[in-house]
């Protein structure tokens, strides 16, 4: 099988239709799978995303640089390639990019869950020769919760803390996790609070008419308002903690995948962990091999030991990205 796709320094390039898939370094042309800093970096010299996922490239992007886009399902031609977008429903825009080159088509999901979410579009299985996937919770112990009974737990956690007196803080991605929380939280239970970043980043959802509930930024409120009955939701890793000024006495919690397993959360000063991931876990990991029928799979980000195994156990040629192109190197 040739090797339409080839690993390098700058990231996953397409030699043949010259274009990189989120390179990791300044490149000519970048087709970018969603707006996730890890994914869409500044500096290169043109962009090609999905149509509803636009506005929100740019928006974090911030270049001066064209931010191209491309329907859903739709097909552009470089040089040979046959390329196409199909949503990989891990947030807003994210697409898998599909391949399609002699007769040989090549997937990569980037970033992707199964589990429903109201602020994208859900995935959709594309058959192919070659996947390349994640898998960064490529293990067992995954297994996600349905989303009704976290999104249950966090305004039970929210109204217990209303009943006595504490400030509700939740972590959650500035853009994707949060979104995905506020759109599927019962209304009603008290305002929505959040930090700039995450105000900022709601405006382009709403734009681009993912429908969120209204939001107040923490510097808008009033000097005597009352923060325990607020939901307050802010980025994980924000170093400047000057938004805790005269919240008052805080009950922390953060929404994640990792806090599945507690041993490896990056959260250790959290309280309260709910269990909400954009990623899939293993079952619907599985689910997605299945629906995708690949002749062989290339798996990325995360420890890929235990779905190797798994996948070669069930006769289908897995291997680690990384380690598949060192070999030729």
């Amino acid at each position: 099988m040739s090797s339409l796709l080839q690993l390098t320094p700058r990231g996953l390039y397409c030699q043949r239709g010259d274009f990189y898939i989120d390179p990791k370094r300044n490149v000519p042309r970048a087709i970018i799978t969603h707006a996730h800093a890890d994914h869409a970096r500044r500096g290169c010299g043109a962009y090609l995303t999905s149509e509803d996922g636009q506005a929100l490239v740019r928006f974090r992007l911030k270049t001066q640089s064209p931010v191209d886009s491309l329907p859903y399902g739709e097909t552009l031609n470089f040089e040979g390639v046959e390329v196409s977008f199909h949503p990989s429903g891990h947030m807003l825009g994210a697409v898998q990019v599909r391949l399609k080159y002699q007769g040989e088509t090549w997937v990569v999901t980037s970033d992707c869950k199964l589990q429903a979410d109201p602020t994208c579009r859900p995935f959709e299985a594309v058959p192919c020769d070659v996947l390349i996937t994640e898998c960064t919770f490529g293990d067992p112990v995954y297994d996600w919760p349905e989303p009704a009974e976290v999104f249950q737990a966090i305004n039970t956690w929210w109204r217990t803390n209303q009943k006595s007196g504490k400030t509700s803080v939740l972590y959650g991605y500035s853009a994707g996790k949060t979104q995905r929380i506020l759109a599927s939280l019962a209304p009603g239970q008290g305002p929505f609070v959040v930090h700039r970043t995450i105000q900022q980043t709601n405006r382009v959802y709403r734009e681009s008419g993912v429908k969120l509930p209204q939001t107040w930024s923490i510097g808008q409120m009033p000097p005597r308002f009352k923060w325990s009955k607020a939901l307050v939701c802010v980025p994980p890793k924000v170093k400047d903690l000057s938004w805790r000024k005269g919240l008052g006495p805080l009950s922390i919690a953060v929404a994640s995948g990792w806090m599945q397993n507690q041993a490896s959360s990056p959260y250790p000063e959290v309280e309260q962990g709910f269990v909400l991931s954009d990623h899939f876990d293993w079952k619907d990991f599985k689910a997605m091999i299945a629906a995708c029928s690949p002749k062989r799979i290339l798996l990325t980000h995360g420890d890929t030991k235990q779905a190797i195994q798994h996948l070669n156990a069930e006769g289908i040629e897995a291997e680690c990205l990384e380690e598949a192109f060192q070999r030729k190197a």
